[in-house]
Parts: structure tokens; sequence; C-alpha cells
């Protein structure tokens, strides 16, 4: 985690990078359940009410 922060505090817009598919770091995170990670994004900024390739959001993700 230090890391991840470490290298988030010097590429903030790295918690809105999107893949093709449409989905970011926070998409990935709930999907594997890391809640630390989850909470590190969101302290950092992103944002969870943005649409992947398929329409669904990472908080739509979370809701299954």
């Amino acid at each position: 985690m230090k890391e991840i922060d470490a290298w988030l505090s010097q590429e903030p817009n790295a918690v809105h990078m999107r893949s093709k598919d449409g989905r970011g770091p926070l998409w990935w995170a709930i999907e594997f359940g890391n809640q630390g990670i989850i909470d590190l994004l969101r302290a950092k900024g992103v944002r969870d009410d943005l649409k992947d390739g398929t329409g669904k959001s990472p908080r739509e993700l979370r809701k299954n």
C-alpha cells in the first residue's frame, strides 16, 4: 500500500486511467475485493459514477 500511495502521490492522474474496455483501477480493486486499494483510490479522488464499455459503474459492480 505504501508503494501505491507514493506512486499515486507522484502521478495523481493515474487514478483516472482507463483501459480499452473502459475500466480502471477502481473497477479492478472492486473485482478483487481489495478494500485497502478502494479506500486509497477514493481518498485520491477517483470517481465511482463513470461507466465502463458495458455501461456499468464501479458502484454497480460493488452491489453484486
